[in-house]
Order: C-alpha cells, then sequence, then structure tokens
C-alpha cells in the first residue's frame, strides 16, 4: 500500500477529512476517490494540441498465458488437476479446499469452473484470478508469459497489477511491442536485489531516471512480503523529464507508445525454496511457489498525435479511430487530409496547433502531396497568394498542368485575359502534335519541332527532306591524303541498320548510334544481357536460380540450375512454392508427405508443402502416411476463430478461439456468454442476466435469453411481468438525519452532493468525533411474517479502514442498555453486530473514480449458536456497489436470529426489502468506534 500511495501522490501519515454516516433503501454509491491522471503542461494559457481521454486499456484487450493451471498444455493430453498450497492463509470460501501436513491446499481443474483459473480472470473486473502451475509441476513453470494484445497502438500511461493468493514475482520483465508481437523491448526490469539486476540485466538497480526513455532496475516491488494481494504500480510518464511537456518529447511519446504488453516472469519469490538442490526438492515446498494475477489495468489512450480529443470504436472492426481535426487523417490522425498537403504533417504541440494546410490548385485539382525541394525552392503557391510551402497538386483538371495547376498541359494554351482558376481557359493548340511540341501561351504561335518550320510547321526545315517525314539527310564528311581513296570533303552514307538506331543514325564521323540495348557496328544485333532484336530487353536472370551467364540473345531464356525452372529461373521445378529452396533430395523426401521422389525432387502430396514435403499448408494438420492427400483439413469455425482465420496447429488441430469461445473447433460459447458471431472481434457476448430478476447468470440461445424467476419476464429478466409490479415501499424509508443523539438531540448532518451524490431528503449524518453515535426508531407494521431486513448507504471516501458497530433491540430494552433484554421477551443474549471493514482505494488512472475492490462480508449468528464470519459469496463484486442489508428474524416470544452483511445489491431497489413485524418498534444504533477519516450513511 506504501509504494501505491507514492505513485498516487499521497503523503505517509497524511491527515484525513472526518467521516459521514446516513441511512436508505436507494440505489448504490461508489467509494469514489479520483485518481491523479499523467503530469500535462503547465496551463500558461489554452493548448493548441488535442489529446482523447485515457481509459482502462486491458478491458477491451486480448490476453493469453504461456502456461496455466490445469490446463492442458499443447500437445498435451486432456486437463489434469494440479494440487498447490497456499504460502498463507486459509481457504478463501467455505467448503473449498483442505489441510495438507498444516498447509491449506487445492486443487487447480480447468474443466470445474470453481476451480479453473484461467488467465483472463485478470482482465474481466472480479475477484477470481489467473494462476500458473506451480513448481511441483516443473521448474520450467519459473519462466511464464502473459501478453496483452491491445489491438492497435496507444500511448500507455500506468501499468497497475493485482497479485492474487502469491507473492510478487521475485525476477521479471515488463515488456512492449509496437509492431504487433512481432518484437518486444523492456520497459522495466523488476529483480529482488541489486546483484540480480546487474547480473541478469545489466542495469544499476534503482537509479533515477534521467532521460525519457531511461529503463529502469528496480527492487521495490521484488520482497516476499506481502505473502498475496500484492501490487506493482509502474508509472510511464510521471518522474520523466517531458512529463510536464508531453507534446514537446518525441522520445517520451516514442516511449509510451504499444500495441502488445507482455509480463515476461522469470523467477517465482520463494522462502529461500531456490536454494534446494534439485536431488532434494519437495513437493510439499514447491507446490507453494507459483505466479497469481487478480487485476491488470493499462492506463492510456488512443495515439492521435495532437490532433484529436475523442477516441472511440464506433467502426465496423470495432478498433479505436481518433475523430481527426486540424484538417489531419488516418488512424492515428499521422497524415494530412486529401487536398491538404500544402506543408508538411507534423504533430501538434502545445503552442501550435500545426494544422495541415490546404494546396492551391487554382481549383483544377483535389489533391496534393508535399515536396520539400519544392518549398526550398519556394515554387509552391499557398492559398494566401505567397510562395510558402511545398505543395504539388495531382492530376491536374481542365487540361492544365504545373506545381499549382497554373499552366495549360503540352498542346494546349490559354488566351491573353483569361483568369488562371478558368475551368475551361486552356484550349487546342492549333498545331499538328507530330510537326510541332506546343504552342506560345497567349498568342497560340506553333513551336515547330527541329525538322519541321513555317507558321503552322508545314515544310521541312533545312538538312531534312520526305515532308511530311521530314528524315535527316544522312552526311559523313571523310579526309583523306591517300591519291587512291575518294577525294577529300566527298560525302557518303551511313551503313547502319535503321532499325537499331537513333534519329540522328550516325555521327560526324559515320558511326552508327544504337539505341538502348543495342549494339555491333551496324547496330543490328542485341548487347550481351539483352535479347530479342530490335526491341531489346534485359534478360532479368534470377541471382538465385540461375547461372551468371547472358540470356539466350533470341528467346531471352536464363541457364537455370538444377531443380529451377522458368524464362528468368524463377520458379521451382517442382510447383512447390518455398522458391529457392527447391532442391530437395530423393533421401530428404518425407515419407509421409511425398508422392513421387524419382524426378530428382520431392513431388508434395496435395496438401504438403516444402523442400522435404514434410509441412502441412496452411488450414491442414497432422501429416499422415496413410492420408492420400498428405494432411487432414482443418476443421475451425471461422466465426469463432482470432481474425476469422480457420488456421490451426500443424501437430493438434486445435483452433485458436476467440475470447469467451471454447470448443475443438472455437464454436461454442463459454457458460454464461452467447452471440457467437464472426464480425464480433472480442468473441462471445456476457448474458447480462439481471441478478434480481434471473434464476442463473446463465443464457440460452443465439439472443442470450435469460431464464427468468416466476412473474418476471424481458431478454435480461429485468422488469415484472403483466398484472405484477415490483414494491417500492417508499413509506417504509428512514432518514438517519430524523434520528437523535443518545440525549436526544437533533443531529448534525451535511448536504453536499459533492461529498454524498444522490443523497435524500435533508441531507446525511456525518460520524465525527464529536458526533460519533446516532440513533433512530423503526415503525414496523404488522405482519402475519417474522423476517424483514434494513438496508443502510454510506460512502467512505478516505483511503483507510473504518470500524463501526450497529446495534438492533426492540424498542421496549433498558434505555442505555440495548443488548439487555427484558424478561420474558428475548431468549439468549442479543449481542452487537457483525463488524465489517471494507477498504477503499485509490487507483492511479487518470481521470476516473471507482470504489476498491477490497472487502470482506461479515455473517454473525447471535444467541446459542455463537458468533461466525464467513467469506463473501463467489462472483460478489464490491468495487460496484456496497449495501448493508442487515437480516432480522423474530418469533411470537424472542429473536431467534441477526445477521449483518455486506452483499451486492439487487436488480431492483425493493427486492432488497423483506415482510414487516407485526406491532414491533425497532431501535438502531450507529456507533463509531474508530474515525480516523468519513464515513456517510443514507
Amino acid at each position: 500500500m506504501a509504494a501505491a500511495a507514492r505513485a498516487r501522490g499521497w503523503a505517509p501519515g497524511s491527515v484525513l477529512p472526518p467521516l459521514l454516516l446516513l441511512v436508505p433503501l436507494l440505489p448504490p454509491v461508489v467509494c469514489a476517490a479520483a485518481r491523479d491522471p499523467p503530469a500535462r503542461d503547465p496551463p500558461a494559457r489554452a493548448p493548441r494540441s488535442l489529446h482523447p481521454p485515457y481509459f482502462n486499456l486491458a478491458e477491451a484487450a486480448k490476453i493469453w498465458a504461456t502456461a496455466t493451471c490445469g490446463e492442458r498444455e499443447p500437445g498435451g493430453a486432456r486437463p489434469r488437476p494440479e494440487l498447490y498450497c497456499k504460502l498463507v492463509g486459509g481457504p478463501t470460501a467455505p467448503s473449498s479446499g483442505h489441510t495438507i501436513q498444516g498447509q491449506f491446499c487445492d486443487y487447480c481443474n480447468s474443466e470445474d469452473p470453481r476451480k479453473a483459473h484461467p488467465v483472463t480472470n485478470a482482465i474481466d473486473g472480479s475477484e477470481r484470478w489467473w494462476q500458473s502451475p506451480p513448481l511441483s509441476s516443473g521448474t520450467r513453470y519459473n519462466k511464464v508469459n502473459v501478453t496483452l494484445d491491445l489491438g492497435q497502438l496507444f500511448h500507455v500511461a500506468y501499468v497497475l497489477i493485482k497479485f492474487a493468493n502469491s507473492p510478487r514475482p521475485d525476477l521479471w520483465v515488463l515488456e512492449r511491442s509496437v509492431d504487433f508481437g512481432s518484437t518486444y523491448s523492456p520497459w522495466q526490469y523488476f529483480a529482488h536485489s541489486k546483484v540480480d539486476c546487474l547480473e541478469q540485466f545489466g542495469q544499476e538497480a534503482n537509479l533515477a531516471v534521467t532521460r525519457d526513455d531511461d529503463v529502469l532496475c528496480t527492487t521495490e516491488y521484488s520482497r516476499i512480503v506481502p505473502l498475496e494481494n500484492g501490487e506493482v504500480v509502474v508509472s510511464l510518464i510521471n518522474g520523466r523529464p517531458g512529463a510536464k511537456n508531453f507534446t514537446f518529447s518525441h522520445s517520451l511519446r516514442e516511449f509510451t507508445k504499444a500495441t502488445n504488453i507482455r509480463l515476461r516472469f522469470l523467477r517465482t519469490n520463494t522462502l529461500l525454496g531456490h536454494l534446494i538442490s534439485k536431488a532434494q526438492r519437495d513437493p510439499t515446498v514447491t507446490r507453494r511457489y507459483y505466479y497469481s494475477i487478480k487485476d491488470i489495468s493499462i492506463g492510456g489512450r488512443c495515439v492521435c498525435n495532437g490532433h484529436a480529443e475523442v477516441c472511440n470504436a464506433h467502426n465496423p472492426e470495432n478498433l479505436f479511430r481518433c475523430e481527426c481535426q486540424h484538417h489531419t487523417c488516418g488512424e492515428t490522425c499521422d497524415r494530412c487530409c486529401t487536398g491538404y498537403n500544402q506543408r508538411r504533417w507534423r504533430p501538434a504541440t502545445w503552442e501550435q496547433s500545426n494544422a495541415c494546410e490546404a494546396c492551391n490548385c487554382h481549383g483544377h485539382a483535389i489533391d496534393c502531396y508535399y515536396d520539400p525541394d519544392v518549398e526550398k525552392q519556394q515554387a509552391s503557391l499557398n492559398i494566401q497568394g505567397i510562395y510558402a510551402g511545398g505543395g504539388v497538386c495531382i492530376n491536374c483538371q481542365h487540361n492544365t498542368a504545373g506545381v499549382n495547376c497554373e499552366k495549360c498541359a503540352k498542346g494546349y494554351y490559354r488566351p491573353d485575359g483569361v483568369p488562371v482558376h478558368a475551368p475551361h481557359g486552356c484550349i487546342p493548340c492549333s498545331c499538328n502534335p507530330e510537326h510541332a511540341d506546343d504552342c506560345e501561351q497567349g498568342s497560340g504561335r506553333c513551336f515547330c519541332k527541329p525538322n519541321f518550320r513555317g507558321d503552322y510547321c508545314e515544310e521541312c526545315a533545312a538538312g531534312y527532306y520526305d515532308f511530311p517525314f521530314c528524315l535527316r539527310i544522312p552526311i559523313s564528311p571523310i579526309s583523306t591524303p591517300s591519291p587512291e581513296g575518294p577525294i577529300a570533303g566527298d560525302i557518303k552514307g551511313c551503313d547502319c541498320d535503321l532499325e537499331g538506331v537513333l534519329p540522328e543514325i550516325c555521327d560526324a564521323r559515320g558511326r552508327c548510334l544504337c539505341r538502348p540495348g543495342v549494339g555491333g557496328p551496324r547496330c543490328d544485333a542485341c548487347r550481351s544481357g539483352f535479347y530479342s532484336f530490335p526491341i531489346c530487353q534485359a534478360c532479368q536472370c534470377s541471382a538465385l536460380g540461375s547461372y551468371q551467364t547472358p540470356c539466350n540473345p533470341v528467346t531471352g531464356q536464363c541457364e537455370c540450375q538444377p531443380g529451377i525452372t522458368g524464362q528468368r529461373c524463377d520458379r521451382c521445378l517442382s510447383g512447390a512454392s518455398d522458391f529457392p529452396h527447391c532442391q530437395g533430395s530423393r533421401s530428404a523426401c518425407h515419407p509421409a508427405g511425398t508422392l513421387d521422389s524419382s524426378l530428382g525432387y520431392c513431388q508434395c502430396k496435395l496438401h504438403v508443402e516444402s523442400p522435404a514435403c514434410s509441412i502441412c499448408k496452411p488450414l491442414y494438420w497432422n501429416l499422415a502416411k496413410g492420408n492420400p492427400h498428405g494432411c487432414s483439413e482443418c476443421r475451425c469455425h471461422v466465426a469463432g476463430t482470432v481474425s476469422g482465420i480457420g488456421e490451426c496447429g500443424q501437430l493438434d488441430g486445435d483452433c485458436h478461439c476467440k475470447s469467451h469461445v471454447s470448443g475443438d473447433s472455437c464454436d461454442t460459447c463459454e457458460d454464461g456468454y452467447f452471440a457467437l458471431e464472426k464480425g464480433n472481434y472480442f468473441g462471445c457476448q456476457g448474458c447480462r442476466c439481471d441478478i434480481g430478476g434471473a434464476v442463473t447468470p446463465m443464457c440460452s440461445g443465439p439472443s442470450g435469453v435469460c431464464q427468468c424467476r416466476e412473474h418476471v419476464v424481458g431478454k435480461a429478466c429485468q422488469r415484472p411481468e403483466n398484472n405484477y409490479y415490483f414494491p417500492d415501499l417508499h413509506h417504509m424509508r428512514y432518514e438517519i438525519e430524523d434520528g437523535t443523539t443518545p440525549h436526544g438531540r437533533a443531529l448534525r448532518f451535511g448536504f453536499d452532493p459533492l461529498e454524498f451524490p444522490e443523497f435524500s431528503w435533508r441531507g446525511y449524518a456525518q460520524m465525527t468525533s464529536v458526533q460519533n453515535e446516532v440513533r433512530i426508531v423503526l415503525n414496523v407494521g404488522k405482519s402475519s411474517l417474522s423476517l424483514f431486513r434494513i438496508i443502510l448507504r454510506y460512502i467512505n471516501p478516505g483511503p483507510e479502514a473504518v470500524t463501526g458497530r450497529v446495534t438492533i433491540y426492540p424498542s421496549r430494552a433498558k434505555a442505555g442498555l440495548p443488548g439487555a433484554a427484558p424478561p420474558g421477551l428475548l431468549r439468549g443474549p442479543l449481542a452487537e453486530a457483525a463488524r465489517h471493514r471494507a477498504v477503499c482505494r485509490h487507483r492511479p488512472s487518470p481521470g476516473e473514480v471507482s470504489m476498491g475492490s477490497r472487502c470482506t462480508a461479515g455473517v454473525l449468528y447471535l444467541g446459542s449458536l455463537g458468533a461466525r464470519i464467513l467469506r463473501r459469496p463467489q462472483g460478489h463484486n464490491c468495487s460496484r456497489r456496497l449495501w448493508l442489508i442487515t437480516y432480522l428474524c423474530f418469533s411470537s416470544a424472542a429473536v431467534t436470529a441477526f445477521n449483518v452483511r455486506f452483499t451486492k445489491c439487487f436488480a431492483h431497489r425493493s427486492w432488497g426489502l423483506g415482510v414487516t413485524l407485526p406491532l414491533l418498534r425497532v431501535e438502531v444504533a450507529v456507533h463509531a468506534q474508530v474515525i480516523p477519516s468519513r464515513l456517510c450513511i443514507w
């Protein structure tokens, strides 16, 4: 608790406010405590950056563990019960477990819901827990991983882990992944000693944070105590240099990103059990060592780069998407929207929103891209008419071109006086495109190609002939002093293959000018490495599948290595899909998967692959020699598998089921869940049967219909049948503030809705050291039955437990002696009510308020039965509502039984009441003995 208090910013020994009390019969109130959010930027002025709120990422995450107590391992037989024992304490529920040699022990069994400890218990918000196999099943269970798949990229502010019936781990690593589990990097190391930090992780222990991405090694959370119900709080933002300027710290923003979180446990915490030698290892000792987790909370928010303040999952993929602003788009607002790329995209900061700016395309284009070179050259005009930014318009329409679509495309011109944004301002040039390259803007005068001339390029230029082709006249001046040779200055034609030369044909020396890929003195053949003259193409032989020789100059066929085929030598001769590893020899062929090995390679069966025909293809498993196709088809129900994939394990054929989906084929919802649908990313839905109106929490059918109690109807059994109603017994409600002190004076009461939300009537009683006892008289009407219930509603806003005493007795008892019974009325002592300790603890989650989940419900039987305290019932979740329900049972002569216990309220408030007593007046005295904080009772 001290560690958790430091994480939340509490000072040890701090003074807590007074205590408040009150009685009702109304809906429950949560013991509220504001969680501290991560450090934010200083509020000097309104921030320009936007950020969505934090929430618990674990609630929507997928989770799995490499080993779970009582579950079958991959490739194993049916699950078998595993015996484990606790290091401390007794049974958690009546009639569960047994004692062996002074140790409290029990069995894990995944086939028994009461003794199953699946890893989903760690994130379902209940009091159930996940547990790993004990070390008595093998020392390999020292190393166990628990992985949470968040489904997408988030910023994580903190990780809170509550352990269950075992100590916190001795040695482990908190890791993260930003590539959906492909690779992991450490977030924080945890070790028992400074020596372990140095030897196991190469880190100095308990160092101060100096950089935003420092990975620490701490020894604070690896002590053996507490032996159960310990906590580990990891704050990833608070205390780091960039915590107060998160938007400016790139390294802190990157350090807190994660798509997957892994708890890699390396060594259990033991009472020196690790010093026992292997030969002397005693299972009565090692069965007490295991890991157990009751709750994992991950405070985080969507990565929106400062461009969104809302993030939700209102989409078919059920993924959280940022509602981007500042003209940004993308899942994380990580790019500018279409048409808004005038400036480079940047994340928003505290002082600058860095909103994306629209490009100026003069109405001729709807999209653009950013070019840093264009911005450096100041060649892009923005919408303010200033050359700033690097936006380049894409796919200019209306026959326009240019960075801002400010020019006319080739072959078009804009007449003088026509504005640049006119939709039809660019008109065709009056030129033959084969004779002219373009025309002059404004006038439309043609720009002739080099071999044409004239106003409309209607004749050949000098040195060219044969209009309209206008070919260049070949010339080759050759000078020679030999009298036998031609006369100096004679003109001779070039001896070139016209199919292989450039338009210039030859140079002044008579050498042929070959096109790319063409060679030879006359440009009449392809160069080495090219084929198919006159259109010479590169060979493109595969460097992995061919010999390093030129291809055939006519066909382009490369010279392939053995077992390789194809013109480029880029395919396996066997048809296998694992090029270039396709040179399997006959001796390496797997007999179960090979159809024929006499061809020089392994010819695989229909459902088999790999060079040696030893692996089943995807969607197949169980390679068997007697199977004519090699492998059997996976029979996975795709609606129940993760990501809708029908692939199964190669060895066992097990399908990868979604959350709350079971069955060998992932075709059945677990008990308490329904609606197996392909589009549901999180698997089956919870039944949500009303706890008061339904017989059991289980539902049936594809629509999740619950089994209702008599005269209760509705899908969730939440409303009465026609002609029936729920009596509210409003006339039986009493207000504590109407009571008196022991001396008969009026009570002091408060009426602040912030201190006690939704209080009734005038307010609520405040229990303090000045006013530590209140009394109120309850008048019970006539009835033929003898059982009724009294419900007290209270709030304890402080972090410490409050112990009080509730005494109930007939008003005819002697004043000042509530425990004394007048003769003839009570048989046996009517002792004080059971004590209840409810601990309300703050959890460090930004922007959220909830009640701590640690509470016990006491039941006290009076009279000759004596007193005994029982644990609260299985499945009770006191983190939502806490009600004090007092049951009193009277006979005609005396009180025979009296119960006080905490339990979850029913669906309708009137169900928390019973029938009344004939002609009895009962007085309730509430006395607070220890008042370190406030307690409100309504």
